[in-house]
């Protein structure tokens, strides 16, 4: 202990390339008190400075503009082994580590390494690493792993980009700042961490809790990964995977933002280009309701916002969905509403009634969004992504390990029964194109095919309810995959006593077709069949493919689409047919990813179509798994999630629903609970653009008059009370905003009289003023308990009357008023209600 090395203002090289055995460190630091400075340290096959065993107080680089060397007192570590500096060990802790650059030159504008990570740390706690230059990793720029209570500090780094923060000096399919089951860490702030090949930060682990993501910069993430990647990522628990915040109003030029998020906790908000959060802006608070609002008193330095939320206990959330690139947005439900919004709060799969969703997604995904359906494949679905170098007849543990957490976790599962013949086919067939598998008169072929349905079904019976036979047997591109139909319709009917007898509750799949808008002949030859019909627990398609309106040559399958699956649903009925449908593969492509799809939108017009795809399904009675989007692509991935909470449970049902409305082309669905709630999902079905504030429309729900309903907006991620009136035993929203994604009208039961001895189901209340700060009108809304003459009337900051707004009698129930401030200075103002006995005053602020 207590012994300096310093090469600060020298220039000392240490290179272990010449060491072959054993393994080494190029220092291995177990005592207190040292300080390391100045080195270049390189190609060690341990970690070129490891500290461990208990090791205090020491001080590894420190500032890199003091001292004659290369890099001061930093030290240069470079490689192309496991770390390039590593701590191992409890009570490893209170070191420093300082000032050093890793896996890069001085100026950081080239990789000079392949490290695993650039800092490692496993069990250590209480260590400060700050002020390095962290490049040349394949994983991880900094990791913190394996302690419950780290309490480590991440500032001032720059992780995966050079000073600039413009040239990319990570590599691989990396992440900046990793916490795998390790607590009380705080990352920031000052850090940089940008241009990482999947996301910036990714916190994981029931034991990750309490780690706090503070006034960072952390943008450009996800360039290597094909699919991208996002600012922060949790997963398995990590930071109680708390709700990122809902953005709702915002003006980029005056620097204002509204939204909701955790009730009581710390939001950050942060401009971008993209979806991420390149610049800091500043901080608020939320209140009681978890509403928040900020003002920069400047304009915002890019295009969009995003925001992050940190609760009492440290969490910290991923960022929100970003902003549209406008130079404002009002977010509004109901025209004249000002009843508070609240967060959605999303659920897990386990923690969810059937919601009829699924999708393809890894384990953490699914479980996060609340999927209840996921689709396995223990071959390739499709021909042109067939491993011909794998057995057909060997079951991957990570997929045994996927079938049996799906189980636990309450989601259903089926399997693709898609077969090669692999071991008879030994690279690959030769066949040409319109060649069909499983010709009748090929009985070898189907009792080899036959062989592996037992083998699969022995093995995931009980894990794997549903079975499907055949992915795509339309796609007549691929001659491995093609079935003619007199052949499929004679491979069900040999298969299927053949599962009935391993599995007698297995659910028995057919049809799967490649893409109904150019199969529907297949798919009609196949409903109009008896033969399977009356076979068969499911039938399954694949409807979307980026299908829209927004394309001439798909206009019409999409407006008709409602129409063609009732005709699918008639056929199979009346040749036998009574089971289940699904649908498989929905997917909207956002502009510039890697899908060969024809048809790609902005992200936020693709979250949209998800949201009218998952509906349009459920209110047809069909199961709707998507095909992704994967977790990267923040606002679909949001919309899904969102869905998957609200229409747990749900069922289709004929709610008789009436709307009034100046917009054409509205689509509704309607849905009931099993306590009787009802639900109804109404939007307009055209082209979907980024930023719709909505047509106002008068929505009447005949017989509902004893229910309260609430707006939810599935996109931006909160709900709001309604403003309801009875008329004739009729419940009537007025002035709802109908926008271009499906906003969900739900009901609750109250009570369905009211006497001198029930409980009102109103209160007496005033509502803050919406929106608030406001120019030059808002609205307040206020609720009576009783019958009473309501006084409402504006004060200045002097208690001086400056407006009377209500003077009259008003009906129990809720009640809005707008107020006109055209002629009023900007300043902060006084509202007072004076109802009966009830008087309550609230603030407001006025901004010109």
């Amino acid at each position: 202990g207590h012994l300096a090395i310093d090469a600060s203002d020298a220039g000392v090289v240490i290179d272990g390339s010449g060491i072959t055995t054993p393994e080494a460190y190029g220092f291995s630091i177990s005592s207190n008190n040292n300080n390391i400075r100045g080195l270049q340290i390189t190609d060690f096959s341990q970690a070129c400075i490891g500290l461990n065993g208990g090791a205090q107080n020491n001080t590894i680089g420190g500032d890199r503009n003091i001292g004659d060397g290369p890099s001061g007192q930093g030290n240069m570590i470079t490689g192309t082994r496991t770390f390039g500096i590593g701590l191992w060990n409890e009570g490893t802790s209170y070191n420093t580590i300082q000032g050093n650059i890793i896996g890069t030159d001085v100026g950081g504008t080239t990789v000079q390494g392949s490290f695993s990570g650039g800092i490692f740390s496993d069990g250590a706690d209480y260590n400060l690493f700050e002020d390095n230059l962290i490049g040349g990793y394949l994983d991880n720029g900094v990791s913190l792993n394996g302690v419950s209570d780290g309490y480590n500090t991440v500032r001032g780094n720059y992780i995966g980009t050079d000073t600039s923060g413009v040239i990319q000096i990570a590599k691989g399919r990396s992440y900046g700042v990793s916490i795998d089951n390790s607590g009380y860490n705080v990352v920031g702030p000052s850090n940089v961490i940008a241009r990482n090949g999947i996301s910036g930060i990714i916190i994981s682990g029931e034991e990750a809790v309490g780690n706090r993501i503070t006034q960072n910069s952390i943008y450009n993430n996800g360039g290597v990964d094909i699919y991208g990647g996002v600012g922060i990522e949790l997963w398995y628990g990590g930071n109680l995977e708390l709700d990122a915040p809902a953005i709702f109003d915002f003006d980029m030029q005056a620097g204002t933002v509204t939204g909701v998020a955790c009730a009581n906790c710390t939001v950050e908000i942060f401009s971008d280009n993209s979806d991420q959060g390149e610049i800091y802006e500043g901080q608020t608070t939320t209140d009681p309701t978890g509403l928040f609002s900020f003002t920069k008193g400047a304009p915002f330095s890019r295009s969009r916002l995003t925001a992050t939320a940190t609760d009492a206990d440290g969490n910290t959330s991923q960022f929100s969905v970003y902003t549209p690139d406008v130079p404002s947005r009002n977010v509004i439900l109901q025209d004249g509403n000002s009843l508070s919004k609240t967060q959605l709060q999303t659920k897990r799969s386990e923690e969810l009634a059937d919601n009829r969703i699924g999708g393809s997604w890894e384990l953490r995904w699914a479980y996060d969004l609340g999927l209840k359906r996921s689709r396995l494949f223990l071959n390739a679905g499709e021909e042109d992504r067939v491993d011909w170098n794998r057995s057909e007849f060997e079951v991957p543990p990570e997929l045994d390990n996927w079938a049996t957490s799906y189980a636990a976790h309450g989601v259903t599962t089926f399997m693709n029964l898609n077969f090669w013949d692999k071991a008879n086919h030994p690279g690959g067939w030769t066949e040409p194109a319109g060649f069909s598998r499983f010709q009748i008169q090929n009985n070898v072929e189907i009792e080899r095919y036959i062989e592996f349905v037992q083998f699969v079904v022995n093995h995931f019976k009980d894990r794997v309810q549903y079975y499907e036979l055949w992915n795509e047997p339309d796609n007549s591109g691929f001659p491995l995959q093609y079935i003619k139909i007199p052949d499929y319709i004679n491979l069900v009917q040999q298969v299927e006593p053949v599962i009935r007898d391993i599995y007698p509750e297995a659910k028995i799949m057919v049809g799967a077709g490649a893409n109904l808008i150019y199969q529907l002949d297949y798919m009609f030859d196949l409903v109009s069949s008896e033969e399977i019909m009356q076979l068969v627990d499911v039938v399954i398609w694949h409807p979307f493919y980026g299908q829209s309106p927004a394309y001439e040559d798909t206009k019409d399958y999409y407006d008709q689409y409602p129409s063609i699956v009732q005709a699918i649903k008639d056929t199979a009925y009346a040749n036998g047919f009574r089971g289940e449908y699904f649908v498989d593969e929905v997917s909207w492509d956002i502009e510039g990813s890697p899908s060969p799809y024809q048809y790609s939108y902005s992200e936020i017009q693709s979250a949209k179509y998800y949201a009218r795809g998952i509906v349009t399904h459920l209110g047809l009675d069909v199961t709707v798994e998507v095909a992704g989007p994967p977790p990267y692509y923040v606002t679909q991935y949001a919309v899904v999630g969102n869905l998957c909470t609200v229409m747990a449970g749900t069922r289709p049902d004929s709610v008789s629903i009436q709307i009034q409305s100046e917009a054409t082309n509205i689509k509704s669905y309607s849905f009931s609970l099993p306590g009787g709630e009802k639900l109804v999902a109404l939007w307009t079905d055209g082209v979907a653009v980024d930023d719709d504030p909505g047509i106002t429309a008068t929505l009447t729900l005949p017989g509902l008059s004893d229910q309260r309903m609430t707006g939810i907006d599935v996109l931006n991620g909160f709900q709001q009370e309604m403003i309801t009136e009875v008329d004739n035993g009729n419940l009537v929203i007025r002035n709802l905003m109908v926008k271009d994604y499906p906003i969900i009208m739900s009901s609750a039961s109250i009570a369905t009289s009211v006497t001198d001895n029930d409980r009102s189901p109103f209160t007496f209340a005033l509502h803050q003023n919406y929106p608030n700060p406001f120019n030059p009108q808002t609205t307040i809304t206020y609720e009576l308990k009783d019958n009473a003459r309501v006084s409402l009337k504006i004060y200045n900051i002097l208690g001086q009357l400056v407006e009377t707004v209500v003077n009259d009698y008003k009906t129990v129930g809720y009640h809005s008023v707008l107020w006109n401030a055209s002629n009023v200075s900007s300043g902060l103002y006084f509202y007072r209600i004076e109802a009966g006995e009830y008087t309550e005053t609230k603030k407001c602020l006025i901004l010109k």
